[in-house]
Order: C-alpha cells, then structure tokens, then sequence
C-alpha cells in the first residue's frame, strides 16, 4: 500500500504514517523523547476516533520511553527538559490508572523550585492533582459501601458481625438493603 505523507490524511493514512515513523525511530535507535512524542501523538489520534484499547497502549509506550529516558539511560532528551519529561510521567501514569506512581511524581514536582516557574506545567500539575484527590475520594466511597451510594457502611463490616448497629432498613441503596437483612438474619 502506497501511503501519500503530504497533503491531507484520512485517519488510517495518519496512524500509518505515524506507525511508520515509530518502526524508523526505532529501527534507527534514535531520540528516545521523539519515539516517546510519536507515541503520544498516536495516543491522540485513537483518542479521537475513541479507540480507548488502542490509546491506552498507545500512551503505556509513551510512558514506558520516557521512563526510559528517565531512569534507565543517561538523560537525553533533545529539546525538551527533564521537568517536562517527570511531568509528561507524571500525567500519563495517571491517564494510565497507575495513581500510586502518578502521586509520587506530582508530590516531587510541585515542590520543585524550577518547575514551579513553569506557571503552565504547574498549573496542569495542579488540576492533575486535583483530579487524582477526587478520583481517590471517589474509590474511598466504593470501598466503604461498594455501591457508592454513600451511605458510609462498610460491607465487610456489616456481614461479619450481626452485634453492629445497622442502619434501618431500606434507608440504604438495594446492596445495603441486602447486606443489612443478611446481618439480621
């Protein structure tokens, strides 16, 4: 298949395109941060065709290369600073339900005097922030109740033992209901 790269591409040319630049960088053993930014940029585009299976392995690679720029081999990023690249880690692991890691990166950053000069990365790292506090709230609620009606009863709680109080019956979602009438019984 002949693939035109001037001009306007349909999305299949696109991602053709862009896959056929990844196989060079990768061929070539060029820039790590450039395989990383195709990687990124093949993400995007999935994402706008809303193909999340093929945008989240597309964005585990870009994580995974810009790990690698990171840790595993001496820091050559080309243009891009290390504090982009920990924030561009930071974000994707995030994207990526790996909020363990995510937090530890963004708890690094925001007190790093260099990239609180960047008011556009730190501000980004701030809504991240906040996103993952209220993501984490949100996972509290399901584990209290693992309905998340926020009734605030703790499931394990209420069928191990019969002795706690439990709230009147039917003043919970239909899952709370359930476990309250097994407790009483």
């Amino acid at each position: 298949m002949l693939i035109s790269l001037s001009g306007e591409r349909s999305f299949e040319q696109a991602v053709d395109s862009i896959k056929l630049a990844i196989f060079l960088e990768e061929s070539l053993g060029l820039s790590k941060v450039s395989l990383a930014n195709l990687y990124l940029l093949l993400a995007w585009l999935y994402r706008e065709c809303k193909d999340r299976v093929q945008e989240l392995y597309a964005l585990e690679k870009a994580l995974e290369k810009y790990e690698d720029v990171l840790y595993k081999s001496q820091y050559d990023s080309g243009n891009m600073d290390k504090i982009t690249v920990e924030y561009l880690v930071a974000e994707l692991s995030r994207r990526v339900s790996r909020l363990d890691a995510a937090s530890k990166i963004y708890g690094k950053l925001l007190y790093d005097r260099d990239f609180k000069k960047n008011n556009k990365l730190y501000n980004y790292a701030l809504d991240s922030v906040q996103a993952l506090k209220a993501l984490n709230k949100k996972q509290e609620e399901v584990k209290t109740c693992g309905c998340g009606c926020g009734c605030g009863n703790n499931a394990e709680d209420m069928s191990a033992s019969a002795e706690k109080p439990v709230k009147v019956l039917g003043s919970g979602c239909a899952k709370c209901n359930a476990l309250e009438v097994a407790v009483k019984e």
